[in-house]
């Protein structure tokens, strides 16, 4: 088993390596031939990656809670009521709020500046292709993050304490190795291309409607709204998956049988409403702050 385990994680670390390679190999060779757009594209990256922080820390307190909802209903099922009043009566509240908080910005600042270096580099792309260059690099750092995406996971899912949770993670670092904080990183690494959905929507919206002073304010809430539903809508499957895996520390298939025998035919939509309301707010108002940002 630890042959098997070994090979794993050396065929996991060589395809991040590959994908890490090939894409910066891609972006370099554009970038070499735009050596004029240095300062632009710094400036861009810097503009959406601050707005993205500023979005998700400015939003993830107040959506901490249906989010929390939606993995306790991706883990336990049942109804929505019923997940919010088990998260309710569970202690340390404002840790495990803080713990999301950290990890959401955190995400979104990298995802932001991803997303903003590659449309820039690569502006005369297609959507598709801009965000493709940029989802290695996501799903890299989504495998790094594994850790505190366990944390957080296990903050809103258990009632044990933040405290206690890192207690525990760290117990069980000194007795399986370093690799048991990356249990579950193969469905996280996953979850990460969520990136490409939500970008090529937004840029195919942006290319779409109208420019400039003659967009109207429904035109700048779509920019937000509309990307941020059809990603959730798509990867609610995969966050499922992925709760099931960094709670219960596994990185295969199993985690798919737990989550569909479990829950029946009705599985997909588990958590859909925890994860459809906030994600708008926090999409729209990223959208927001990056036009904002933009026109300064």
């Amino acid at each position: 088993m630890i042959t098997i385990a070994a090979r794993v994680a050396a065929a996991r670390i060589g395809l991040t390596v590959v994908l890490f390679g090939g894409s910066a190999a891609v972006a370099h060779r554009h970038a070499a031939n735009r050596t004029h757009n240095a300062e632009e594209i710094a400036k861009a990256a810097s503009v959406k990656a601050n707005s993205a922080l500023l979005a998700a820390a400015g939003t993830s307190l107040p959506t901490f809670f249906p989010r929390a909802v939606a993995d306790l209903q991706s883990l336990h099922g049942g109804t929505f009521p019923s997940a919010a009043m088990k998260l309710l009566r569970s202690q340390g509240l404002p840790s495990r709020a803080a713990v999301c908080v950290v990890d959401v910005a955190f995400l979104r600042w990298v995802e932001g500046w991803f997303s903003s270096a590659t449309s820039t580099v690569f502006h005369g792309g297609s959507p598709f292709f801009q965000t493709l260059v940029a989802t290695p690099f996501v799903v890299g750092v989504r495998i790094l993050s594994t850790p505190l995406e366990i944390l957080k996971t296990k903050s809103v899912t258990s009632d044990l304490p933040v405290s206690q949770i890192l207690s525990d993670m760290r117990g069980l670092c000194r007795r399986e190795g370093v690799k048991s904080l990356f249990a579950g990183s193969g469905w996280n690494a996953v979850s990460g291309i969520g990136f490409l959905p939500w970008w090529t929507a937004y840029i195919v919206m942006d290319k779409t409607l109208p420019k400039g002073d003659s967009r109207e304010i429904w035109h700048h809430f779509a920019l937000g709204a509309v990307p941020s539903v059809v990603t959730d809508v798509f990867m609610n499957p995969i966050r499922i998956f992925k709760v099931h895996a960094l709670v219960g520390g596994k990185c295969n298939f199993e985690s798919i049988y737990r989550a569909v025998s479990r829950h029946g035919p009705h599985w997909p939509l588990l958590g859909l409403g925890g994860r459809l309301v906030p994600g708008v707010i926090q999409s729209t108002l990223f959208v927001g702050l990056m036009n904002y940002f933009s026109n300064k």
